[in-house]
């Protein structure tokens, strides 16, 4: 199940205006973060599975949240 979900989140990256990559990346990708630490489940687990966009993005959101960067996709 984790790879088709993977998948989708990566086609809204490649293939998606403005508006589809920040809610693949702030409603997907964070929604997932947010979602399983709540649940005291690893988010780190999903990584694996994801492919090269949205791992960029992925990181992109621990930057931001560890201070590391000032927004979210700084740099993409």
């Amino acid at each position: 199940m984790f790879p088709a979900v993977a998948r989708v989140i990566e086609r809204l990256h490649v293939e998606g205006d403005g508006y589809v990559r920040e809610a693949a990346t702030i409603g997907l990708l964070e929604g997932i973060q947010n979602a399983w630490s709540n649940n005291t489940v690893d988010p780190e687990s999903f990584v694996p599975h994801l492919l090269p966009e949205s791992l960029r993005r992925w990181r992109s959101l621990n930057d931001f949240w560890s201070g590391e960067s000032t927004s979210v996709g700084e740099g993409l």
